[in-house]
């Protein structure tokens, strides 16, 4: 009945281009009774296979069809089958604002955040310092990593020890060979080359990276972990819904905030507790904004957003892309832009001759860091989102 319909929620679809479905919601009806009568159209309009994928993403009582209508004025569509459009409801985000937004609770994200609280705190000032992460918690997403290099660390925490870090096991020596089928066939490492690992340590990376984030925490850094950088500005999706159903997710398009003039203005958290079929889970929460004066970007290699930058402001221009496998290093990409920077593997630090990346992308952290908050405690600041440059992080070397 049109007394109950919700004006401008609708989710609409495509059948093999062949019909343009316009799905009126309301507040009474289950999830199973949009699928039976999805099937009954489906069989009355001998349609190809196909099935309704998502509903509109609300709280517990969920809006779902009481009437279909069918056009055939698809002309302009170009979608694959079982493309579903999903016209999101008007669910406006809680924007937080913070002066530093970290995306990514690695070894790198997480060192630019101790710096920085560690600087606020030797100066006396108030520094708001938010960091996103995708695992469910921190150092449960870190990829590799057993043999570390504490030079960095010591820089951080010269008490490392006394605080606890799980870094016991050191390497005393070092056995390299050539492995064939049935033999090992000793290849001599000479100390001082650069895959000698004598004084570093044996680590689980996780477990460190963990820890790592105990320490960030005590010094007041706000982590959220458990979401995905995702695009907040678009109301509209295109999404295959197979590829929907197997992700198990309501929104995938990832993306970074921009302000007007373009530099970048945050990010903004996924939403969370989406069932496959697009309809809330009784855990679901809304994602939401963070704004900030400067983002560090550190997801690590090849991240999503990061692409998105290098395009955006042309980092990569006099640079060739990361590789890992010739034995040399690239010339890096710019690392700075208005609005944000590049730290740890995004713009590539790792150091393929000693084949290690730990110390290096912590480095890049604590450079950055002390960048940024000369950058934002600096009295002749005019702009919060200028370009750092000239500046240490840029200059020196990691």
């Amino acid at each position: 009945p049109a007394e109950h319909c919700i004006d401008d929620q609708q989710i609409m679809g495509t059948v093999s281009g062949s019909c343009r479905l316009s799905v009126q919601l309301s507040a009474y009806t289950s999830y199973t009774e949009v699928q039976e009568e999805w099937m009954s159209y489906k069989s009355a309009r001998q349609l190809p296979h196909s099935s309704l994928k998502t509903t509109s993403c609300l709280p517990q009582c969920t809006p779902v069809l009481t009437s279909v209508k069918a056009t055939t004025d698809i002309s302009a569509l170009t979608m694959h089958e079982e493309t579903v459009l999903i016209h999101r409801i008007n669910m406006e985000r809680f924007a937080e604002e913070a002066d530093v937004v970290i995306v990514g609770g690695g070894p790198a994200g997480l060192s630019a955040a101790i710096r920085l609280k560690q600087l606020a705190a030797e100066n006396d000032k108030e520094l708001r310092v938010c960091l996103v992460e995708k695992a469910a918690q921190i150092g449960a997403h870190i990829l590799s990593g057993a043999c570390l290099e504490a030079r960095a660390l010591d820089e951080l925490f010269p008490d490392w020890k006394e605080r606890g870090a799980p870094l016991q096991t050191k390497v005393t020596g070092d056995k390299f060979g050539i492995l064939t089928e049935k033999h090992r066939i000793p290849v001599p490492i000479l100390p001082g080359l650069p895959m000698n690992n004598h004084g570093n340590y044996i680590v689980r990376l996780g477990k460190f990276v963990s820890w790592l984030g105990e320490q960030a925490e005590a010094l007041g850094v706000e982590i959220y972990p458990g979401y995905a950088a995702a695009e907040a500005s678009d109301p509209f999706m295109l999404l295959d819904s197979h590829l929907a159903s197997l992700l198990g997710l309501y929104f995938v398009v990832q993306n970074v905030l921009f302000h007007e003039d373009g530099s970048v203005k945050g990010i903004a958290t996924n939403d969370v507790g989406i069932n496959k079929d697009g309809s809330p889970k009784s855990n679901f929460e809304r994602g939401l904004e963070l704004h900030a004066k400067v983002t560090i970007f550190g997801e690590g290699c090849h991240g999503h957003l990061a692409k998105q930058l290098y395009k955006n402001f042309n980092l990569r221009e006099n640079c060739e892309p990361q590789t890992y496998a010739i034995g040399l290093k690239e010339s890096l990409p710019k690392l700075t832009f208005p609005g944000g920077v590049l730290v740890g593997c995004s713009p590539g630090f790792m150091n393929v001759p000693k084949i290690k990346g730990t110390h290096t992308a912590m480095k890049s952290g604590m450079l950055a860091a002390e960048s940024i908050f000369k950058h934002l405690t600096d009295a002749n600041l005019q702009s919060s989102t200028q370009a750092l440059t000239g500046n240490k992080y840029e200059d020196q070397k990691v």
